[in-house]
């Protein structure tokens, strides 16, 4: 990871309100949902995520993260949640700030 990626791993990643608002930044650009109208609660499946959607958001959150790691298009069904998901990176960013 280069210094400019730590700093925009941070930023992206520093607080919880800020995961979640990039998480349904994320799912409304892929989905052309408006943002306002995804809720934390809501289920990821409700937004009609397809699995090429899901491969490509598990992308940007490994690119996101820094991780060399695969993460699979399978945790937003496990973490099926907006809220779920945004608990899931924040516990993976901690790990990955851990490693380095």
């Amino acid at each position: 990871m280069t210094l400019e990626s730590d700093a925009e791993t941070h930023r992206i990643f520093s607080n919880r309100t800020q995961t979640k608002n990039w998480i349904i930044a994320k799912i409304s650009e892929y989905t052309e949902i408006p943002s306002e109208e995804i809720n934390e609660d809501d289920t990821i499946e409700s937004f009609g995520i397809d699995s090429a959607v899901a491969v490509t958001l598990t992308f940007d959150i490994e690119e996101a993260l820094g991780v060399d790691e695969q993460i699979e298009p399978e945790i937003l069904f496990e973490f099926y949640t907006v809220r779920k998901l945004t608990d899931f990176i924040l516990t993976k960013c901690d790990a990955v700030k851990a490693e380095a």
